[in-house]
């Protein structure tokens, strides 16, 4: 099963999904966007501050020529035989290839009620909550399988129960 963690910046994506695999143990974490990290070092002597914004239009870049660039990555990366966590789509074209909506549950982090970042984040979040919200309707998403607005303040309980449903 694969556990998909999608949220803006800054909502907690990465931490919710070390207390997800800790849940789900054994289980493996991997980041979305390792793969524009891996292929786009920060280049010597730039600023932390200017690595996010040169690092998006590196990625945009390489989307562009190679619309699977992520997918492909992801799918060498993923286990077939323990769980996987997935924290940081943001890209539907990445959810709808490597999800299956019958199986795989996904989580949206909402830490502090993070509104979505400007430009192409917003809309790719934007498109994913779609295209879960499609599969709801259509029935391939059991409601079961989708925890919107995850935020701290629910019960503790509420995460493991999530993931033990279905499993």
């Amino acid at each position: 099963m694969n556990v998909f963690i999608l949220g803006s910046s800054g909502s907690g994506k990465s931490t919710l999904a070390i207390k997800v695999q800790e849940l789900l143990s054994p289980c493996e974490k991997h980041e979305a966007g390792a793969w524009a990290r891996k292929s786009f070092p920060c280049p010597k002597g730039m600023e932390a501050s200017d690595y996010i914004p040169w690092l998006s239009k590196q990625a945009s870049m390489a989307l562009i020529d190679d619309p699977l660039i992520s997918v492909k990555y992801m799918k060498q990366s993923l286990s077939a035989t323990k769980n996987n966590v997935i924290a940081g789509v943001r890209n539907p074209v990445d959810l709808i290839h490597l999800a299956d909506p019958k199986v795989d549950k996904f989580l949206w982090a909402n830490y502090n009620n993070n509104p979505f970042a400007s430009g192409f984040e917003a809309k790719g979040l934007t498109a994913c909550e779609a295209v879960l919200d499609f599969w709801l309707v259509t029935g391939q998403l059991s409601p079961s399988h989708y925890l919107p607005k995850w935020t701290p303040s629910h019960h503790p309980d509420t995460l493991k129960e999530f993931l033990a449903h279905g499993c």
